[in-house]
């Protein structure tokens, strides 16, 4: 991706925001419903709720949406849910390797030593 996105507002999605919420989010924005951004900015049917619901989006909607916001489709790549998942899964386990982090989660979840 070279130059500048082509939409004016272009917020950078949140640490654990699914592709879904930041679409939702950037078409808030403008004053659109999530649909009709979708329809109309990422070219995705309103009858094909598969592609809607941004799970496993295709190339060419990432491609769109990265031209857009000026994010890189593999960060775009990252807001999905299996992605977001993995990096969560994986920064529980690091955390549970150590005494501090196993006190820390024990204390989040109410559990007592």
């Amino acid at each position: 991706m070279t130059g500048r996105p082509a939409w004016p507002l272009h917020p950078p999605p949140g640490r654990f925001e699914t592709l879904q919420i930041y679409v939702a989010r950037v078409a808030a924005l403008y004053d659109v419903s999530y649909t009709v951004f979708c329809s109309k900015a990422l070219r995705i049917p309103l009858t094909d709720y598969d592609a809607l619901s941004l799970t496993n989006p295709s190339d060419d909607v990432l491609e769109r949406l990265s031209a857009g916001v000026g994010i890189p489709v593999e960060d775009l790549r990252a807001l999905l849910p299996s992605a977001i998942w993995n990096r969560l899964t994986a920064e529980i386990k690091a955390l549970m390797e150590t005494e501090e982090g196993r006190q820390k989660v024990d204390s989040m979840f109410g559990r007592s030593a």
